[in-house]
């Protein structure tokens, strides 16, 4: 059964024939809900050429898997920005780009950072930091971070009303981070205003954010390695910056800032848009309100199926290093794919 319009016409088929057309990289109208393209692109697939920008939708389980996870076939390079800008002189047609991107990944959109970068480098870097945020870190760290919840409501709660994302969301994520990674207190407003995390101000204008706020972490993070090589003390940023590669060489300084940046950006960034959501499903759902005040062991999965639906990233972009063949569609070398929900 399919929705009439009052003209006669079909409205599912018209939406088919839209989402055969559209640029999911462009169009403004997949913003507030994608799903249904989405859902429309995994009746194509598993794997589909897309209409626009020379890219392949990937929406099958086993092909997204192999994409991400085939370092020999598929690069990071392209991560942050998928299709876009581009290398500035892209090669002829070829079947082999590992040369090509190895020595053009810096004309790339962040190519300094791990998010980008592809193994080795990435699996020697992924193997500093990961062995640091451990569960009982995290623990350590839960009654410092009861202690910030309450000073940034104490900043809003008698005005009767504040704006999740900039109010609470950002700054409370931006300073748990920002703690857990041993960022010193009389720091800590300065990063703020760097990332325009603090409250409004008189007259409801917010502090400019920063140009370039990751390249003011680098910096940042830069003295404060250098601070923890001359003088450690009990903080991550000291553990990664005394933290040596498996052949026992250390890092530069510049490369462990770029590491903590990356930690310091990506998981304040993610963290701030999954509260704003949770609290947004909350005030429109009074039932599952009711619920979680009821049972509040039911909060950690509701939190996981806000991420699961709510979450910022829709989609990963990889590039393919030679051409290839996934579920019987050809890619060839620097075709970019975009694996979606």
């Amino acid at each position: 059964m399919t929705d009439q319009t009052v003209d006669g016409t079909n409205d599912t088929n018209d939406a088919a024939s839209d989402f055969d057309t559209v640029d999911f990289f462009t169009d403004v109208s997949l913003v507030d809900d994608p799903f249904p393209y989405f859902d429309h692109l995994r009746e194509q697939c598993p794997v589909a050429h897309l209409p626009h920008h020379g890219v392949i939708g990937v929406t099958g389980y086993e092909e997204a898997h192999e994409v991400l996870r085939n370092n020999e076939v598929f690069s990071s390079c392209n991560a942050v920005t998928g299709p876009f800008p581009g290398f500035a002189h892209p090669p002829e047609a070829t079947d082999d780009m590992r040369e090509f991107i190895a020595e053009n990944r810096a004309e790339l959109p962040m190519s300094e950072y791990m998010v980008t970068q592809d193994n080795p480098t990435h699996q020697d870097h992924r193997g500093l930091i990961m062995r640091l945020f451990t569960p009982r870190r995290m623990r350590e760290n839960e009654e410092a971070i009861w202690q910030l919840a309450d000073r940034h409501i104490d900043e809003f709660i008698d005005k009767g009303r504040f704006e999740v994302m900039r109010d609470f969301g950002q700054s409370f994520a931006l300073l748990v981070i920002a703690d857990l990674l041993g960022v010193p207190e009389e720091e800590h407003e300065e990063f703020r205003k760097q990332f325009g995390a603090l409250p409004t101000v008189d007259g409801g204008e917010t502090q400019a954010f920063a140009q370039d706020p990751l390249g003011f972490l680098v910096t940042r993070f830069t003295q404060f390695v250098e601070e923890r090589r001359r003088n450690p003390t009990d903080d991550i940023v000291t553990q990664i910056s005394l933290a040596a590669y498996g052949d026992g060489s250390v890092p530069p300084a510049e490369d462990v800032a770029r590491m903590a940046s990356f930690l310091f950006a990506a998981g304040q960034d993610t963290t701030a848009r999954v509260i704003t959501a949770a609290l947004h499903v909350i005030a429109e759902r009074p039932d599952i309100q009711a619920s979680l005040r009821d049972d509040p062991t039911r909060i950690p999965n509701f939190i996981e199926e806000v991420l699961r639906m709510e979450g910022p990233v829709k989609s990963a972009a990889r590039m393919a290093r030679v051409t290839t063949e996934l579920a019987g569609v050809q890619i060839p070398g620097g075709r970019r794919r975009s694996p979606g929900r």
